[in-house]
């Protein structure tokens, strides 16, 4: 009487085809998190941004902005460029243009780790000089 079941080969091209798949979902994991991660850090550097600007559309001067705000660590610099405007039947306006120097991307991934980016916006307010 023969016993069924499963040959050597047949068991050997199952488990390759086990750790072939055990190998593209740790790949995965580990690709996800560094997208996850570098995501993380441009979050945080254009949340560091829009506080800069919060704060000097409620009157603080740009040396005052930098001064009260925590350091980030994707933040590389920050630079305020500030300008009056006058506009007829309105006043004057403050205008300031925002330059931030971040770092993006993560660490796990040498490809993108420490690519510096700019991201610049201009903020408005009324003259309150």
């Amino acid at each position: 009487m023969k016993t069924k079941g499963y040959t050597l080969v047949e068991t050997l091209v199952a488990a390759g085809i086990l750790v072939v798949a055990i190998g593209a979902a740790a790949a995965l994991a580990v690709t996800m998190t560094a997208f996850e991660e570098g995501n993380a850090t441009v979050s945080r550097a254009f949340n560091y941004q829009e506080q800069a600007a919060r704060l000097y559309r409620l009157g603080f001067t740009p040396d005052e902005v930098i001064a009260l705000l925590p350091p980030e660590s994707s933040v590389q610099s920050m630079n305020f460029t500030t300008n009056s405007l006058t506009i007829s039947n309105l006043g004057t306006v403050e205008t300031a243009t925002l330059e931030m120097v971040f770092t993006s991307g993560s660490a796990i991934t040498s490809a993108t780790a420490g690519a510096n980016q700019i991201n610049t916006i201009t903020v408005v307010r009324p003259s309150i000089r």
